[in-house]
């Protein structure tokens, strides 16, 4: 199989890249709103150069693409392109962005349909989403708890004591929503009122005296999934001096989750500009807006092994963890866990967001070795990063 982990940011914050652990609801979840059956393999990513792996790439190009990556320094990412923009005339205007940004591409294809959900399910991102699990396993910051309590006008775990406090799966079916109904819900909330960020992962909304977690998700991940179109992807490095991490993000995304809001000079805002005379059938939107690619090398590799079935030992950054002595403190550790670092509240992913290679790598040095996590609490669930690299049975 081959595959794409999906660093889409939706409704102006970063809450696409939301996510709870959790296996069992995450498939009864995409069952119900995909109606699809769930995928199984029986790897898994510590083993090196899987059957599925060689039919995904082909041994040739895969192994010129793992050695080809000798420079230690280079940013690396992924670059997604939704099912509704992936038309040829697209993908020859992002190839022609990539050239004139000296990005250069190790690695492209498309993600077999039948298997989206599935990769869904297992990719960093889905795999941490809040409707996945008990909503009270979430793990909120200070700020969150803070920002909740003036919202709402009750604690955090007062509310997690009633049956009204809902995963978005359990409130599609108690209110008798769609996922695009819920959606829409959802983006009338209001943020610092009727919605409020508890963590880097986890939004929580009120509606219809419901608290609701993530009701954004069930209708981004329905974009990643067409009948006639298939999702593709562009596995691509580039030099930090020639163009920095947040500035290549910037130039897929635009600065905005909404096409018509993006920078005109973004691959996102010219399709949305050019969408008809690029073969789109209708005009992009906040969900289905077109490309969306990863924050941060870190987010890049766990990306190669979920989407692309790429062996995580391979990956040049899974060299350099190995190098700097890393590996077991980062396997070991809490996906959802919050460090605090300079004064912000964030997941690890949330602190590596926007850094170029070896900031990003100093950074989880930092964090991972002098400044432990902060335990929320002995009850929670942990969904550590061995586990993103172990695909669901």
């Amino acid at each position: 199989m081959s595959s794409v982990t999906a660093a889409n940011r939706c409704d102006g914050e970063t809450e696409s890249q939301t996510v709870l652990q959790g296996k069992k609801g995450l498939v009864a979840f995409t069952l119900l709103c995909l109606g699809l059956a769930a995928v199984g393999v029986k790897t898994t990513l510590f083993d090196a150069g899987t059957t599925e792996t060689r039919r995904a790439v082909g041994d040739k190009e895969r192994a010129l693409s793992y050695s080809s990556m000798s420079d230690k320094k280079q940013n690396t990412g992924i670059i997604f392109i939704k099912p509704h923009a992936s038309t040829d005339a697209v993908m020859r205007l992002v190839h022609k962005r990539m050239r004139a940004e000296h990005v250069e591409i190790l690695s492209r294809g498309v993600v077999r349909r039948d298997t989206v959900h599935y990769r869904l399910i297992w990719s960093v991102d889905m795999a941490m989403a809040a409707f996945a699990q008990a909503p009270q396993t979430i793990q909120p910051t200070e700020n969150g708890r803070d920002a909740f309590l003036a919202a709402f006008g009750k604690p955090l775990e007062a509310a997690f004591a009633e049956d009204t406090f809902l995963n978005a799966a359990a409130a599609m079916e108690t209110m008798s929503l769609t996922p695009r109904e819920l959606y829409g819900m959802w983006r009338k909330l209001i943020p610092g009122q009727s919605r409020v960020k508890l963590s880097t992962h986890v939004w929580v909304g009120k509606m219809q005296n419901i608290f609701v977690v993530n009701g954004f998700y069930p209708a981004v991940a329905e974009t990643y999934v067409d009948q006639y179109h298939n999702l593709r992807y562009l596995e691509v490095r580039w030099k930090p001096s020639d163009l920095s991490q947040t500035n290549f993000t910037s130039l897929l995304t635009g600065g905005n989750e909404d096409p018509s809001m993006a920078l005109e000079t973004s691959l996102r805002g010219h399709i949305h500009q050019d969408w008809e005379a690029l073969g789109l059938e209708s005009e992009p939107d906040i969900l289905h807006n077109a490309v969306v690619a990863t924050p941060s090398a870190f987010d890049a590799w766990l990306a190669a092994g979920t989407w692309l079935d790429q062996p995580w030992q391979y990956h040049s950054f899974a060299r350099a963890v190995i190098s700097r002595g890393l590996l077991d403190a980062l396997l070991s550790s809490d996906i959802d866990a919050v460090y605090l670092y300079k004064n912000k509240q964030a997941t690890l992913r949330g602190h590596l967001d926007g850094l170029d290679r070896v900031d990003c790598l100093n950074m989880m040095e930092d964090l991972l070795l002098n400044h432990p996590s902060q335990a929320q609490s002995p009850a929670v669930v942990t969904h550590t990063v061995r586990d993103l690299f172990t695909p669901p049975e």
